[in-house]
């Protein structure tokens, strides 16, 4: 089961591990809430990219306090900011870490970003 980004992260497994040693594992698939078309335009994929980014580069190893005014000087808009505040975990005192895969998303997000459905197929050329 795949909800959004992760729908597509499944249908990318299911096309590229279609061989039959791999299928007789899966009985299944659903996928949950994806949109069949972009839902971003090109700025805001940029802006979003460069968020993503400046949230690579928190220092974690400080207060909560300290990361989230951090997170307000580039969040897009307070409600973004909340968004990517409750993406942090306290560790200990002064040590946090983010509960998503901060690396990678930053590493693929072009990638990520690209994917549509244009009649039922999946393409990599959104833009």
């Amino acid at each position: 089961m795949g909800h959004s980004m992760g729908a597509i992260a499944l249908m990318e497994f299911t096309k590229k591990y279609s061989n039959p040693d791999i299928q007789k594992y899966i009985d299944r698939v659903i996928l949950i809430d994806i949109s069949s078309k972009p839902i971003i335009n090109k700025s805001s994929f940029r802006q979003t990219g460069q968020m993503l980014r400046d949230m690579n580069g928190i220092n974690l190893n400080q207060s909560i306090q300290s990361i989230h005014a951090e997170i307000d000087k580039f969040a897009l808009t307070p409600e973004i900011g909340g968004l990517i505040k409750s993406s942090v975990v306290q560790i200990k005192d002064t040590e946090h870490k983010w509960k998503v895969n901060l690396p990678v998303l930053v590493e693929y997000y072009p990638e990520i970003g690209n994917y549509s459905l244009i009649d039922g197929k999946m393409s990599s050329k959104r833009w």
